[in-house]
């Protein structure tokens, strides 16, 4: 019997009742209920994507978990669920990595509303502490496995297609750092080509389990949204090049004749051009051939500038326009193009339809 909580058991089977009590976060989301089949031991030593069944402790930052649907579920000290071992990046928040070991009643931290979890590394002296859980039991499947994310991940070609005739157009939405507005250009986007008649899917390929994002893009029109939490990752940060490399086809050939050589397929890349993730799929001449437009989210006129430069200097890139928190106002917009004054400038919170359409279409 657990000392923490008497309902949970090592080697009992796990009964769905118990399921249904349990939050269960977006980071889970491939993972089917009757994947956990019994309690299991704690492992000392825990593996990316791994499911753990987690009582919260203390409440910080987060006070809430979202579900697989993105509605936000309070938890307090004492809620019970499930947690996927992983890392994050978030320079507005904090770093985190995955523990060197765990064991039952070790205290852990939650790293974000998508219930991943790890041990934050360092802190934005402008956030806050994170919220604690501590780790009751993992969960076995009925082969026996511990239940781990990238195990049910969706099945999709990694590699490059090679007849590129039957290839959507691909809109790449970057930035210049997190919360520069990716996401509200990446919704406008959507929602100006879906306005003109387009089929429209959605993605994010990078970032750290959360659906807000892609369910924006279906909120503004997208038929159909993936993340990287439906291929079985939590998160991607430090992820090995290839590996990334491979996820990120992964997404692309899923919507890829879904969506025909007259549709698009709109991608938004978390945190910045800057971050190593994104970086790294930049410097990818494969992704850059398939690259139909690049939009740029920027929060003030240096970055926007620098941004521009650097995209160009390093990956030949040229953004189709300028959005983001720089956009939001007449005043930046005009320090903006005091400086680049040969690309579109276009304020994502008041969508411009035709303006849209005329840079990205």
């Amino acid at each position: 019997m657990n000392a923490l909580n008497p309902e949970i058991c090592v080697g009992n089977l796990i009964e769905k009742r118990q399921t249904y009590t349990w939050r269960w976060p977006s980071a889970t989301n491939p993972v089917p209920r009757d994947a956990l089949y019994r309690f299991s031991e704690v492992p000392e030593e825990p593996s990316f994507g791994d499911v753990a069944i987690v009582r919260v402790e203390s409440i910080g930052k987060y006070t809430f978990v979202e579900n697989r649907t993105g509605c936000q579920m309070k938890i307090f000290p004492g809620t019970i669920m499930l947690g996927v071992f992983s890392t994050r990046y978030a320079p507005d928040e904090w770093e985190a990595l995955l523990p060197e070991r765990v064991y039952e009643g070790a205290e852990l931290h939650l790293l974000n509303r998508g219930g991943t979890l790890g041990v934050v590394t360092s802190i934005n002296s402008g956030w806050g502490a994170p919220t604690t859980v501590k780790v009751l039991a993992f969960a076995r499947n009925k082969n026996d496995q511990i239940v781990n994310t990238k195990d049910y991940g969706i099945e999709s070609h990694d590699r490059p297609p090679l007849n590129e005739t039957e290839d959507p157009k691909l809109i790449l939405v970057v930035g210049s750092s997190m919360n520069a507005g990716k996401s509200n250009a990446a919704k406008s986007v959507v929602y100006s080509l879906t306005a003109a008649g387009y089929r429209v899917f959605g993605g994010k390929v990078t970032g750290t389990a959360a659906r807000r994002d892609a369910l924006l893009m279906r909120a503004a029109g997208a038929l159909g949204i993936i993340d990287f939490t439906d291929f079985g990752y939590p998160s991607t940060y430090l992820l090995p090049e290839d590996e990334l490399n491979r996820l990120f086809w992964r997404m692309y050939n899923y919507f890829r004749k879904q969506a025909g050589p007259d549709g698009y397929i709109v991608f938004e890349i978390a945190d910045g051009i800057l971050q190593r993730e994104t970086a790294m799929l930049l410097a990818n001449p494969d992704i850059r051939k398939k690259i139909h437009k690049l939009v740029f989210a920027c929060s003030d006129p240096l970055s926007a500038l620098a941004g521009v430069e650097l995209l160009n200097e390093r990956y030949n890139l040229d953004p189709a326009a300028i959005v983001g928190r720089v956009a939001n106002s007449d005043l930046g917009i005009r320090e903006l193009r005091s400086v680049v004054d040969h690309i579109p400038v276009l304020n994502s919170m008041v969508i411009d339809v035709e303006g849209v359409l005329d840079a990205v279409a």
